[in-house]
């Protein structure tokens, strides 16, 4: 699960609790981000089976900031208030990745595939999961 601070860090306390703050006393609620972290791991983890890497794997430092793109997308969306500009171009980038990790056109250093690839001589190469190298 991702940390409620990567979303601080990123978009800052003050916004983080204008987007969360559910109940009005001025503070970010813990269940709304961890609703938003959720959306945010979700999606990657989704990528990530699609790419047949393990699903459950520790989230690499990459991983976890595409994670927090989508959950500060997410919050904002939770909120109807309108994306800033920035943030779309940001999140619509960490959607390009990942699905370059889903299709196996982009290759998630440190993380080894669950399932390895029958021998096809006429599969293309990049949708033969690549060996973590030893």
């Amino acid at each position: 699960m991702l940390s409620p601070t990567r979303l601080l860090h990123i978009l800052g306390p003050a916004t983080v609790a204008a987007l969360s703050d559910d109940d009005g006393d001025g503070l970010a609620d813990a269940a709304v981000l961890a609703e938003v972290l959720a959306i945010g791991e979700r999606a990657v983890r989704v990528e990530l089976a699609r790419a047949g890497l393990a699903e459950d794997a520790v989230l690499t430092p990459h991983l976890e900031d595409l994670a927090a793109t989508l959950a500060a997308e997410a919050l904002f969306h939770r909120r109807r208030e309108v994306l800033p500009e920035v943030w779309r171009h940001r999140a619509d980038r960490a959607r390009d990745v990942l699905r370059q990790i889903g299709d196996g056109s982009r290759v998630v250093p440190g993380l080894t595939p669950a399932r390895i690839a029958s021998v096809d001589t006429d599969a293309p190469l990049h949708r033969i999961p690549r060996l973590k190298s030893l």
